[in-house]
């Protein structure tokens, strides 16, 4: 397998580094600029399953039931973000809002398990709006995680 590492500038002294099996003749440096925004709502989207959903650690051991769980999350992401499309926010005002995730999320599980009525989690949605900020950006803080170990699995 032939790899190939392509650095660009992605802002002002802001470089991004990326390994890739596309040959220079299909693809320039400038194809891969353009081509690096396009991912960033496939990154966001897999922000919202690891951190919201859940997804950073296991709670299974086999493998049918890990991918059991995979499936079940990304279920859930999809219809979370399908219910959160379909319901009307804010619009004449400075921003556009977009429902806060991780709290329809909590919404959206009460209401598959039966305990909310439909009209009372749209409102509930409602209630939790953030402003879409476009152009914003912010230092990448990147924290480490550790081990965080099954206590009840002990033999």
């Amino acid at each position: 397998m032939t790899l190939r590492i392509v650095r660009f500038e992605a802002t002002e002294n802001n470089y991004v580094t990326i390994i890739t099996n596309l040959s220079e003749d299909e693809f320039s440096l400038d194809d891969f600029r353009e081509l690096y925004h396009f991912r960033w709502n496939e990154e966001t989207a897999f922000n919202k399953v690891k951190n919201t959903l859940g997804m950073i650690y296991f709670h299974a051991r086999k493998r049918q039931l890990i991918q059991q769980e995979i499936n079940a999350t990304f279920l859930m992401y999809n219809v979370s973000e399908i219910i959160i499309n379909n319901i009307e926010m804010k619009q004449n005002c400075r921003y556009r809002y977009k429902a806060n995730f991780a709290n329809a999320v909590t919404n959206i599980r009460l209401y598959l398990r039966d305990l909310l009525e439909e009209d009372v989690l749209v409102s509930r949605i409602k209630k939790f709006l953030v402003p879409e900020r476009p152009e914003r950006s912010y230092k990448r803080s990147i924290k480490p995680k550790s081990v965080k170990p099954f206590n009840n699995r002990t033999s």
